[in-house]
């Protein structure tokens, strides 16, 4: 079973070296271009195992976010910037609660998500900036275990706040996660 169905992912120009050393599987040196930008994998499988364990290292450089939204089916509206991943993942494939790895993404100069749920806030403390936000970075590690991705710190950046989160959200929807709010000097200053 797959971990993640997908509609529709776009590689084009895909080279790789492949090698197959009795039941063992190796992919070295996969690279595509990938929305504009840059796919590198290499990866390992035992064939041999009836529950094979794998080991894989993605490598995403420059992909452009919004050809993304508006070629896959994944991202349901609209975004824009640029995206730099890393991803390394170990596991057995389909047993969800092997997997184990770490994760790090930055997204810059984008248009990622566009929230009016400071509006309470910014009516209150008479700050009318803060009624429209349009976070324009993210970035921040991430690993997974236990059928969970953690993080100590990914960020959400806006011209006028910035957002931390610290947690988990588990593969069956949970989340146990705090979200610290910094409003920017800025704002304040504004409201007074």
């Amino acid at each position: 079973a797959p971990f993640i169905k997908i509609k529709k992912l776009q590689f084009d120009n895909i080279n790789s070296d492949l090698a197959l050393i009795g039941d063992k599987l190796y992919i070295y040196n996969l690279h595509s271009d990938f929305y504009k930008g840059i796919f590198r994998m290499d990866s390992y499988m035992d064939m041999d195992n009836p529950v094979p364990p794998f080991s894989i290292n993605i490598n995403i450089k420059d992909m452009d976010i919004h050809v993304f939204s508006t070629t896959s089916g994944i991202v349901k509206k609209e975004v824009s910037g640029l995206c730099d991943g890393n991803i390394k993942l170990k596991g057995a494939i389909g047993v969800t609660n092997s997997l184990y790895g770490k994760s790090y993404i930055e997204i810059k100069n984008a248009n990622l998500w566009e929230s009016n749920i400071f509006k309470g806030i910014a009516t209150a403390l008479f700050i009318p900036r803060l009624k429209e936000v349009i976070f324009t970075d993210a970035y921040g590690v991430i690993q997974i275990k236990n059928s969970r991705f953690y993080t100590d710190n990914f960020k959400l950046v806006s011209k006028e706040t910035e957002l931390s989160l610290k947690g988990g959200f588990g593969f069956d929807d949970t989340i146990d996660a705090v979200v610290k709010i910094r409003l920017k000097k800025e704002l304040i200053q504004e409201s007074t």
